[in-house]
């Protein structure tokens, strides 16, 4: 069975194209396109884990300053 976590980061995701698409400004579609890429990493994290809940904000690799 699907989880819906999933689902939803996924559209989430895709709702950020969306609107980095429609941006007239770069900085902008710049900044939607970094929230999609953080929304499908969730996805992909959740996937991968087979885990029902996401890490907390600020603990995925790609807010870590330590890289």
């Amino acid at each position: 069975m699907p989880d819906p976590k999933i689902d939803e980061y996924r559209r989430q995701a895709q709702h950020c194209i969306e609107q980095a698409q429609r941006s007239a400004s770069l900085p902008d579609k710049e900044s939607w396109l970094k929230m999609a890429g953080q929304w499908q990493e969730l996805a992909d994290i959740l996937t991968r884990s087979g885990k029902k809940n996401p890490p907390e904000p600020g603990q995925g690799r790609a807010d870590r300053d330590d890289q």
